[in-house]
C-alpha cells in the first residue's frame, strides 16, 4: 500500500499528469481520480504560463480550490467487497452499485449489507 505521494515543493508540469483531462484516460498517468474538468485544465495552463510570482500563486490556489471542491477519490487499494452500513430499521432505496441484486438479501442483524463490486 502506498503511504505517500511524492510531489515537488512548487507545483509545475506534473500537475497536468495528475489532474489534466488528457491524462484521465491515458494508461500510466497519475490522474487516478479520472479528473476531466476544463476549469482544472485552464488553471494548470495559467499556472504554467505565469511569469510573475503573484500570477503563479493565484493560479496554484485556483487549482487547489478546484481539486478540493471536486471531491475526487484516489483509491489506494481495492477490496473485492464493499460494505455499506446503515440503520437496521431504515431501508436503503437508492443504492446504485454494480451487482446489488443478490446482495440485497444478505442483510445481517446489524443492518449492514455486503455488496459485490
Amino acid at each position: 500500500m502506498q503511504w505517500t505521494w511524492p510531489v515537488s515543493a512548487s507545483p509545475g508540469t506534473e500537475q497536468a499528469n495528475r489532474w489534466g483531462s488528457a491524462a484521465a484516460d491515458r494508461q500510466g498517468s497519475l490522474n487516478y481520480a479520472g479528473a476531466k474538468l476544463p476549469a482544472i485544465d485552464g488553471a494548470i495552463q495559467a499556472m504554467l504560463s505565469a511569469r510573475a510570482r503573484e500570477d503563479f500563486v493565484a493560479a496554484a490556489r485556483v487549482l487547489d480550490r478546484l481539486v478540493m471542491s471536486g471531491h475526487f477519490v484516489v483509491p489506494l487499494f481495492v477490496l473485492p467487497d464493499l460494505w455499506v452500513a446503515h440503520h437496521a430499521e431504515r431501508q436503503l432505496t437508492a443504492l446504485e452499485l454494480p451487482d446489488t441484486a443478490d446482495a440485497a438479501s444478505s442483510q445481517t442483524r446489524t443492518g449492514s449489507r455486503r455488496h459485490r463490486t
